[in-house]
């Protein structure tokens, strides 16, 4: 405790500093929170240790060296959130983006069952609400609705090597900024579209995939640029928990909207504004890298470190060092695995439920949920844990990685094989959501590990593995489906699909335990 005298004297001080530098609150601010983020002194850091990390040179933060070499001052403007490190505000923009995407995504999930049901609330002669079912609105047999909510992911899919390509070409900032714009816009004119034509509709769906196919690549492009060394894993495992709270607001929000008074186009209203409102903030607030913000102070500059030059074209993308090279082979392939597990769950835990727990429809909404809420307060967390073991030199960078497809593809796989033996709904509750939450923990393994490879092609690299990944969205629901198509004995057959789904995982994680690295390939810099 400070006596009074030394208490009068420091606020003295205090008062003296602000009121020389009106900075001084930021930068304090700043560094606090980089000693809570990344908890080390530079003196503790062995730069030649760290794969990425270039030190800055001394310029000053509002100006650059033109090409004559002479200094030219930034354009500046009002900052909001000046005490904030631009770096936070990226990230809660990137993982926005991803929340967007994912509530794009899932909301015709479950929008469908209204639209084909008639499930609503209508106004009666008297005025209020009546809770009778009404006249579907559409009569689209179930083959027709899955062709509709696939038709999404075909152009999803297709776009996602492209799409690293076109950060390369035309900047990750730009390309997330169109791709969230251009699917929301297209959200909100679903309803009309869909009452004039339904093939119009699915093309309007193919036009969504194809924008947000953009997404993944430009947000890890971004990433890449704005996370310090030891702040990777948490700004990965934070983006990644943009997609599960994603899936559980779209999940919820759409089954309240579908069922009130709105209808069903009260879904495709309120999440295409979302987008949009979304939109008009990363115009405001985004920026390329750390070097083009105006306002970013030189300690958050020095902390994030200059990485690489960014100024690429398509012709310097080395593809044969790339596709022969077991490191990216080692993530690629987890990657793929992982994903089988992802979207089985994601797609066919609801019918397990029904099938095989006899659970009612709005039960198994709020459990289809519950995994990701848990796996969306989980994530971040264990990033942080990670980091802080890395920075604290208590594990390296590449064991790290390996300790996080570990615990997430091999315990987890423990708690999958364990959904055959669950005999009452709770149990499979409580033990899909602990195998869905570990699983998840995998982000901070192969897919933070893309960035490290190869910093300068990551959006390229992200573009790769996320292909392989969504290809599992097409075959996995149509193994669940072959396997449990028959009625009889249904609880065996689906511990057929759990078997097969923690064996793949298992057989992921091997391969990436054995050949990944984390170690920036030599190829990197060409």
């Amino acid at each position: 405790m400070l006596s009074d005298e030394e208490n009068d004297e420091y606020q003295n001080d205090r008062t003296k500093l602000l009121s020389e530098n009106p900075d001084e609150p930021t930068r304090k601010l700043h560094c606090e929170m980089g000693k809570f983020i990344y908890p080390h002194s530079d003196s503790e850091v062995n730069h030649a240790d760290i794969e990425l990390c270039e030190k800055r040179q001394p310029l000053d933060v509002n100006s650059e060296i033109n090409k004559n070499g002479s200094l030219s001052a930034k354009v500046s403007k009002p900052s909001l959130f000046a005490a904030i490190p631009k770096r936070f505000i990226i990230l809660l923009l990137v993982t926005l983006a991803n929340f967007n995407m994912y509530c794009i995504r899932m909301c015709v999930n479950v929008t469908i069952v209204a639209m084909t049901h008639g499930e609503g609330k209508q106004n009666n002669n008297t005025g209020t609400h009546s809770s009778e079912e009404m006249e579907p609105e559409f009569h689209w047999d179930k083959q027709f609705q899955g062709t509709i909510l696939a038709s999404l992911y075909w152009s999803y899919t297709a776009l996602q090597i492209p799409a690293g390509l076109l950060c390369v070409k035309y900047g990750a900032s730009f390309l997330l900024g169109i791709a969230i714009f251009g699917s929301s816009v297209l959200t909100l004119v679903t309803p009309f579209i869909v009452r004039q034509n339904v093939y119009a509709f699915i093309i309007l769906r193919i036009m969504e995939g194809g924008f947000l196919g953009l997404v993944a690549a430009s947000g890890v492009s971004l990433i890449s640029k704005w996370a310090p060394v030891y702040e990777r894993s948490i700004f990965l495992m934070v983006v990644v928990s943009g997609l599960l709270w994603g899936t559980v607001f779209a999940n919820s929000l759409s089954g309240v909207l579908a069922g009130s008074s709105w209808g069903w186009p009260s879904v495709f209203y309120f999440f295409g504004v979302q987008g949009i409102l979304w939109y008009l903030c990363w115009l405001y607030f985004a920026y390329e890298e750390p070097s083009d913000h105006p306002n970013i102070s030189k300690a958050e500059l020095d902390l994030i470190g200059k990485h690489w030059n960014t100024k690429l074209t398509l012709r310097d993308i080395p593809w044969r060092y790339i596709l022969t090279s077991i490191r990216v082979w080692a993530i690629i392939i987890p990657n793929f695995t992982d994903c089988w597990g992802f979207y089985t769950f994601m797609l066919s835990f609801p019918t397990y439920l029904k099938d095989v727990q006899n659970l009612h429809i709005t039960t198994i909404g709020f459990a289809s949920s519950l995994p990701y809420v848990v796996a969306g307060i989980m994530c971040p967390a264990w990033g942080y844990f990670i980091d802080v073991l890395r920075s604290k030199r208590y594990i390296s960078t590449t064991n790290a990685r390996k300790l996080s497809s570990f615990i997430g593809a091999g315990i987890g796989a423990i708690f999958v094989v364990a959904m055959v033996y669950a005999s009452t709904a709770t149990s499979a509750i409580v033990i899909v959501t602990i195998a869905i939450t570990l699983s998840n923990l995998t982000a901070s393994g192969p897919s933070t590990n893309l960035i490290e490879l190869a910093p300068k092609y990551s959006g390229i690299l992200m573009g790769v593995g996320n292909f392989v990944c969504n290809i599992t969205g097409f075959i996995s629901p149509e193994v669940v489906g072959a396997i449990t198509i028959h009625g009889d004995d249904i609880r065996h057959q689906w511990a057929i699909v759990f078997y097969i789904t923690a064996g793949v995982n298992v057989l992921g994680m091997i391969f990436y335990l054995c050949f990944a690295s984390s170690e920036k390939q030599a190829w990197a810099d060409h």
